[in-house]
């Protein structure tokens, strides 16, 4: 039998000025010092402990001009990692539009799933641009983030 070891790769030390993310604007602020104005879409992380502070961020997908494709695997593997017990997810739209899109409300209802069966709460979507803008999919769309 083989013995596996997983581990998150250190990349270096990043500071972000948030003590804790307690509203989508802080998550926000976050997402567009990771990617804010990147010519393919990213979709990221915010990994939370208990009190609301990131314990971990992290750009997990870089895709094309208007797609990426997610798996929620990945997603939890870097939620687990990281000893979360919240997680923020966060996604750029190069096109600055901030309307999701039928696949973004899909992902993000199959990352809930995934961290329900977890316990792991998804805090919220967050979908930002390049101008600073954001739009939240747990302020617009509530019914995603019910409980199943």
């Amino acid at each position: 039998m083989e013995i596996v070891e997983t581990y998150l790769k250190f990349k270096g030390t990043k500071r972000v000025s948030i003590d804790t993310v307690t509203s989508p604007e802080k998550g926000a602020h976050i997402f567009t010092q990771m990617f804010g104005d990147n010519s393919q879409e990213c979709l990221g992380i915010i990994c939370l402990d208990t009190k609301g502070r990131p314990t971990h961020y992290s750009t997990i997908y870089k895709g094309t001009t208007n797609h990426i494709v997610i798996s929620p695997k990945d997603i939890m593997k870097v939620a687990l990692l990281s000893n979360a017990t919240s997680i923020i997810l966060g996604h750029n739209h190069p096109s600055n539009d901030l309307t999701p899109s039928p696949h973004d409300i899909e992902t993000t209802r199959n990352i809930k799933k995934a961290c329900s069966q977890l316990d792991i709460q998804l805090v919220d979507h967050l979908i930002i641009n390049s101008k600073g803008e954001y739009y939240s999919i747990r302020e617009h769309i509530p019914k995603e983030f019910s409980a199943y």
